[in-house]
């Protein structure tokens, strides 16, 4: 599923999410699952995700930022 982490969107559903991939290949890889609810907002404060809470609470969740290579091949 994609998130939209502006700060601004809403989540619109339950998520359970491991990691958060970004447009430009980084991946931060949770330490631990988290659940975004409904209403909960996603947002990157100096290179690191906050999660802001529809009941007003925010938190920067622990984990850290790896580089993915994806190799594509034509066949």
């Amino acid at each position: 599923m994609r998130l939209i982490a502006d700060g601004v969107t809403p989540n619109e559903r339950l998520v359970l999410a491991n990691e958060l991939e970004t447009d430009d290949g980084l991946t931060f890889v949770l330490d631990r699952p988290l659940f975004l609810l409904v209403g909960d907002r996603l947002d990157l404060e100096n290179r690191d995700p906050v999660v802001l809470r529809a009941s007003g609470g925010r938190f920067t969740p622990p984990g850290s930022w790896e580089r993915r290579c994806y190799s594509w091949r034509l066949k």
